[in-house]
């Protein structure tokens, strides 16, 4: 989040790819927060940067696990 609010959105990026790395995918459920909290914000500093189709799969993506309002609100 340091990365991304100084405008440093490739390093951000790249620390964002590696926390979701260490996170097993396939267990949503009990990593749901952190892992959708993660994906957003590496959703915005792909749109951020250009990477249009990239920022669109993850929102995509996103909208389909979202647990509540707020959160498909957010990624609206």
């Amino acid at each position: 989040q340091k990365a991304k609010a100084s405008s440093a959105y490739y390093t951000a990026i790249d620390d964002l790819n590696s926390g979701l790395y260490l996170l097993p995918e396939n267990d949503i459920e009990k990593n749901h927060e952190l892992l959708f909290s993660l994906k957003k914000e590496l959703a915005e500093c792909e749109y951020l940067i250009g990477n249009f189709t990239k920022a669109q799969e993850i929102f995509e993506y996103l909208i389909k696990f979202a647990k509540t309002k707020i959160d498909k609100i957010e990624v609206y």
